[in-house]
């Protein structure tokens, strides 16, 4: 996804502004999403042995918590023309250094593919500073590959577009909605990014420069 640096030299016409960002979306069964377990505090523990203090007196019913089916991380990389690259990590997968490093180098080749000339006038990458990101390793790496890392203060959501702006907007479609499979996910998603048009991904990179 992309993150920007509310800076004059970040809009200039001879740089590609790349931000990124992963999403984690959980796939509902029975049309609602589980959040996670919630651990049963001290008061239910003593509300529920007053209701079972008699021998004789069946055991409270509860309800059923019907468990996610599993759930699907997306990494996308967009810029104000719309999404150059999407990656979506296997169950059980997390965002090493290396893995990051290694989409840095797939982006290197979406945007040869989808934005030809723009490697040479340089590329601004915007990114929140997870260990994956801000490793040394990393950082040499995106270096080697032509991009310029902009700085991003931590914990500053409000900073990042794909926080305040695109994955607010990719949720809405998706709220509620019975997913069966990684699959349905995957193609939710990619619809509703390739639905949008360059000014849906422009609206979201601007309003960096009033936050």
């Amino acid at each position: 996804m992309i993150n920007t640096f509310a800076e004059s030299k970040v809009w200039k016409r001879s740089t590609s502004k790349i931000t990124s960002s992963s999403f984690w979306k959980c796939l509902p069964r029975n049309g609602f999403f589980i959040r996670g377990k919630r651990k049963k505090s001290l008061g239910a523990i003593s509300e529920e042995y007053r209701e079972r203090k008699h021998v004789d007196s069946p055991p409270p019913k509860k309800a059923k918590t019907q468990q996610s089916s599993g759930k699907v991380m997306l990494s996308v990389f967009w810029d104000i023309q719309g999404v150059v690259l999407t990656d979506y990590a296997q169950k059980g997968q997390t965002i090493t250094g290396a893995y990051y490093r290694n989409l840095l180098t797939r982006l290197r080749e979406a945007i040869k593919t989808k934005h030809r000339g723009k490697l040479s006038k340089g590329v601004l990458l915007l990114h929140d500073n997870a260990p994956a990101h801000s490793a040394q390793d990393t950082v040499t790496h995106a270096a080697s590959l032509g991009y310029l890392i902009l700085p991003h203060s931590p914990y500053s959501p409000d900073m990042a577009p794909s926080d305040f702006f695109l994955f607010p907007r990719m949720k809405k479609p998706l709220r509620g909605k019975h997913f069966q499979n990684d699959d349905e996910v995957i193609f939710e998603v990619e619809h509703f990014l390739n639905s949008q048009n360059a000014d849906f991904y422009n609206q979201g990179l601007r309003q960096v420069i009033h936050r």
